[in-house]
């Protein structure tokens, strides 16, 4: 048998009912294996959001006082455990500014891992001092590209025990009357009411 007589029986095979069926089984299959593996490795991720928000609570001495916290949502059905929380200063590259970046007034509280409930939100205290340090200490050129740019200054960086890593802008949880002028975009202080 030549290989002229081997390419013509494939042709007619090609052409008949069995070969339609066989090919669309095998391309089904692929399909929906190759859709179940991205819809498993979608769940199997933690999706989850973060942003600074501030709260009333009360100090020690039972006054309230307003402070800053970092807010996570979980998405997924599964708990979320960060194993690694730290703040970072930079707009564009970043760089470790303090290794645990969450204050929280009890020495016992705030040990890794720090479980996000499953479809939950969970908050973390941030230390409105740290990031007024920080943010004071920013030099010319971060501030210029602060403000012209509109990127933040601080981040905090959580990583959970799946790897994922969340990087949430953290400007925000400077203090309200300290605040630099170049984190709310202005160079001049607003003008004094009469």
């Amino acid at each position: 048998m030549t290989l002229a007589d081997v390419f013509a029986e494939l042709m007619s095979l090609a052409d008949s009912r069995a070969f339609e069926w066989a090919v669309s089984i095998i391309a089904s299959s692929i399909v929906s294996a190759l859709t179940a593996l991205f819809v498993f490795w979608f769940r199997s991720r933690e999706p989850l959001d973060g942003a600074i928000a501030w709260k009333w609570r009360q100090d020690p001495w039972g006054q309230d006082v307003e402070k800053p916290f970092l807010v996570v949502q979980n998405r997924s059905n599964m708990p979320a455990f960060i194993k690694n929380a730290r703040l970072l200063k930079g707009n564009f590259i970043k760089r470790e500014a303090k290794r645990y970046a969450f204050s929280y007034e009890e020495i016992t509280d705030g040990n890794f891992p720090l479980e996000i409930a499953a479809q939950g939100i969970s908050s973390f205290p941030l230390s409105v001092g740290q990031a007024d340090y920080f943010l004071d200490r920013a030099r010319w050129f971060n501030k210029i590209i602060g403000y012209v740019f509109k990127r933040p200054y601080l981040w905090v960086e959580l990583m959970t025990i799946s790897g994922r890593r969340l990087v949430v802008p953290a400007n925000d949880s400077a203090g309200f009357q300290e605040r630099p002028l170049w984190i709310d975009l202005r160079w001049l202080h607003p003008p004094k009411p009469q």
